[in-house]
């Protein structure tokens, strides 16, 4: 995404501190439950990151602000710009939606 580093000059210090966390909990969860290696974490991190920082650059980044249409919308972006494998890699990089939303208490 072309405005993702733009955005991370954006974020205040409480979405820069969500933000981190959600990554962290993030590459533990990767690492723990699913027990991918470590290169993947890597990957999946970096492109997780790109989708938090534009959700943040306009929002401030909550558990139950992500939304389905915020996944979608990087997606058919990132679609646009890169190539259809690297669309598809971001696609599974972004179950951390699934991880999001099952954080969040009923």
């Amino acid at each position: 995404m072309k405005n993702y580093k733009k955005g991370a000059q954006c974020l205040n210090k409480n979405n820069a501190l969500v933000v981190g966390q959600l990554l962290n909990n993030y590459s533990q969860y990767l690492y723990n439950t699913r027990g991918l290696a470590q290169q993947t974490i890597v990957d999946y991190c970096r492109r997780a990151k790109e989708f938090l920082l534009l959700v943040a650059k306009d929002n401030k980044v909550t558990l139950d602000h992500i939304r389905p249409e915020h996944v979608l919308k990087f997606i058919l972006e990132i679609a646009k710009e890169r190539s259809a494998n690297y669309a598809q890699k971001t696609t599974y990089a972004l179950c951390i939606f699934r991880f999001i939303r099952s954080a969040i208490p009923p």
